[in-house]
């Protein structure tokens, strides 16, 4: 079973500290994703059977991540340039 702290150094290999409520049930891991760029937030679950597999799952859930967080912003800023 991995701790909190294993899971937080995967979260650092894998350059993405945007994360908060980190917590453990069983094999598998509890947090939300959040963006400094907009509003945008994501509940991710992640199964923990190994280092590896959790970078893995972690690398793909942060692409999906990026590109929502991505349309949420080019949503605001179409937002704020029709305003202007």
């Amino acid at each position: 079973m991995m701790t909190i702290a294993e899971i937080q150094d995967v979260f650092f290999l894998c350059g993405f500290p945007y994360y908060k409520q980190l917590s453990i049930q069983g094999q598998q891991a509890d947090c939300t994703f959040y963006s400094i760029h907009s509003d945008y937030r994501k509940k991710v679950v992640l199964q923990l059977t190994s280092k590896a597999e959790l970078q893995h799952q972690i690398a793909l859930e942060v692409i999906k991540f990026w590109a929502h967080d991505l349309k949420a912003l080019e949503e605001q800023f179409i937002e704020r340039s029709l305003v202007d």
